[in-house]
């Protein structure tokens, strides 16, 4: 039996898919379209444990769960809930045990995995460091496989992008999982070789590490392009990404405010589509007060995916300046959709697009302008490097990643 993490799907407070809910969505709808012996688990934050969730509630078309995500119990059955967490905390600790990884209903709790199964979990619980701890209990009591994805490294090995206290626990929980796993998927060969050598450093067995690359397809396609309730007034460049220091969107800022002063109205609308994350407040300040840019550069967010896809057909080109990725799926979608892609040469990226990006140091802002701006000046240019992607780029689909995973997984339970 393959038991697939849900947590993220079943947690998810946005209808804008992020990158590792999207992920978990489409490996499932694989799954579950070609096995029959798929099951759900999900952990809960608040109670440190695992709960079956009934397959039937997954609809592959409209990925959520039903009943609805989200509840809102009433007060008082809130504040009973904490009282009763509370209480069992206590009991807990007074009798020198620790909770159940299982909600108990006063009977034997049963484990949820069987031996011989295999759990799937795709990092649906990063950093928590209870589902380690959830994980490990029911494992203990049969022979049961453990596959992760680790999408990246990033907390761990850069703790000024995270928030503070993020890092430890980041890497408190990713060495369990290593320990814990007996099978390692990542998202790139640059992450194989990052996550190799962090298990060296920290002394893990070695155990095989398996690369998945990420589907460049939208969700269900995205076939149809809703064109935006107020397109943009300018021809514009495109950048999809979250808002967040690492990404790297102040040398985008700093680029712009040059062509803004060198090009005028022929300045092309820089467009920023990304949730913000934290360190982004005082850049969005800067960017709303500039003069130069502050009606060039416009910032969007939760932008739905049918929307997306109409930006994507209608930039002149697209721009991502990242200092670190596991992967950097924008550069690959840009290619799927026959757009030139102006990219940092940083970690991963280089993986995805190989001589059909134009590469700039993530620091090097002169660099980056100069390939911005001909790409904005040079339409032959932009033409040229669009018909080579046209006749080169070879798009990678979801379909592809769930197979890979899929035959190790039949690979593992053969072994068992």
């Amino acid at each position: 039996m393959l038991w697939f993490d849900v947590t993220n799907i079943w947690d998810r407070k946005s209808p804008v898919l992020t990158g590792t809910q999207r992920t978990s969505i489409e490996i499932l709808r694989h799954l579950v379209a070609t096995r029959d012996d798929v099951k759900l688990f999900r952990f809960d934050r608040r109670r440190g444990t695992l709960i079956k969730v009934a397959c039937e509630t997954f609809d592959p078309d409209r990925p959520r769960f039903e009943p609805p995500i989200h509840t809102s119990p009433s007060w008082a059955l809130r504040i009973a809930r904490r009282l009763q967490r509370a209480v069992e905390g206590y009991v807990a600790a007074a009798s020198g045990k620790r909770r159940s990884a299982y909600p108990s209903d006063g009977a034997p709790t049963q484990p949820l995995f069987q031996e011989g199964d295999v759990i799937l979990s795709m990092s649906t619980a990063r950093g928590h460091e209870a589902y380690a701890h959830a994980i490990a209990d029911n494992r203990a009591r049969e022979k049961v496989g453990y596959i992760c994805l680790i999408y990246d490294l990033i907390p761990a090995l850069f703790p000024q992008w995270v928030k503070e206290g993020a890092a430890e626990r980041f890497e408190r929980w990713v060495t369990r999982e290593l320990e814990a796993a007996d099978l390692v998927f990542t998202i790139s060969a640059y992450q194989k070789s990052e996550v190799i050598r962090f298990m060296s450093g920290k002394g893990i067995a070695e155990k095989p590490v398996d690369v998945v690359y990420l589907g460049d397809e939208h969700l269900s396609g995205a076939t149809n392009a809703v064109s935006p309730k107020t397109p943009p007034r300018f021809p514009f460049v495109l950048c999809v990404a979250a808002l967040d220091a690492r990404k790297n969107h102040a040398a985008l800022y700093q680029v712009w405010r040059r062509l803004a002063a060198e090009l005028g109205e022929q300045c092309p609308a820089l467009l920023l589509i990304g949730r913000r994350f934290m360190l982004s407040d005082d850049l969005l300040y800067q960017i709303a007060r500039d003069p130069l840019v502050k009606d060039r550069i416009i910032h969007l967010q939760d932008v739905p995916d049918e929307e997306l896809e109409w930006y994507y057909r209608n930039c002149l080109f697209t721009t991502f300046p990242s200092h670190y990725e596991g992967w950097g799926l924008p550069v690959a979608e840009s290619l799927r959709h026959g757009k030139l892609c102006i990219a940092s040469n940083a970690a991963s990226i280089p993986e995805i697009g190989g001589n059909l990006v134009d590469y700039f140091d993530p620091v090097d802002i002169l660099s980056c302008h100069t390939l911005v701006r001909r790409a904005i000046i040079e339409g032959g240019y932009r033409k040229t490097r669009e018909e080579q992607i046209a006749s080169c780029y070879r798009p990678r689909s979801w379909t592809e990643a769930g197979e890979r995973i899929s035959r190790r997984i039949d690979q593992m339970i053969a072994e068992s």
